[in-house]
């Protein structure tokens, strides 16, 4: 399997964005093997894109399918599949991995968004008559503002045995995960039966604000072997509105 399939494209970073922040905000989808934030060399400061590369293809679909169009340092940020530049057709070697490119075209971009954002995915490098490798660039329309809306909340009330024993409120992240917590929600409003590709997988996509004392009492019938001594059940869900 080739690297490509399984290293991602991050673009519309903030100034802020370091290495140390992209691991944090994608090792929840998976083992990742390499991070590269290409400079700009004038600058010293990165050119607004990076990419990440993961131990498997299904942990980067599913770090796309969960951060593409979400925000990060208060930017929105676009996560897809990597098509890095080529020399010339055949080469797998990406331009940006050459010291010597950069050097040349530090500052400069291949594609410019509406914000003067590196677009290096998708373009292929062709080589012109005087021999040196040109770009297509794509221009990119701008897209309409869109309102934010709230993250959403949702309920979990857990029986222990045959106790109700209280209510577990969770924050639902749609501005980082959106699909998995998009998944989530409609888990608890019985709009969806099941998830399987969530199955065996970590992904952070929420945060427990009301109800960690039940979190605890279900801790306490745990075990070594994944059994619980009790039978623990959701008796009711749903979505707060």
């Amino acid at each position: 399997m080739t690297t490509i399939k399984r290293t991602v494209y991050v673009g519309g970073l903030a100034e802020e964005v370091d290495e140390k922040v992209l691991n944090a905000a994608f090792i929840p989808f998976g083992e990742i093997v390499d991070i590269q934030i290409p400079l700009d060399y004038e600058t010293e400061k990165h050119r607004g894109f990076a990419f990440v590369e993961f131990e498997s293809a299904e942990d980067a679909t599913a770090a796309i399918d969960n951060m593409d169009d979400s925000e990060l340092f208060g930017r929105t940020i676009r996560v897809n599949l990597a098509r890095p530049l080529r020399i010339k057709q055949g080469s797998s070697r990406p331009v940006w991995s050459a010291d010597d490119w950069l050097k040349k075209h530090a500052g400069e971009t291949l594609g410019k968004t509406a914000e003067g954002e590196a677009n290096p995915e998708g373009a292929e490098q062709n080589e012109g008559e005087s021999g040196e490798p040109e770009a297509e660039a794509e221009v990119e329309i701008p897209a309409m503002p869109r309102k934010k809306k709230p993250n959403p909340q949702v309920y979990l009330d857990v029986k222990i045995g045959k106790a109700l024993v209280g209510r577990i409120t969770i924050l639902l992240r749609a501005d980082a995960t959106p699909r998995t917590a998009e998944n989530f929600r409609c888990l608890c409003t019985h709009e969806k039966e099941r998830t399987e590709w969530l199955d065996n997988k970590h992904v952070v996509f929420g945060q427990v604000i009301s109800g960690m004392d039940v979190v605890k009492k279900m801790e306490k019938y745990g075990s070594k072997s994944g059994k619980p001594s009790e039978k623990i059940v959701i008796a009711h869900c749903g979505e707060l509105v």
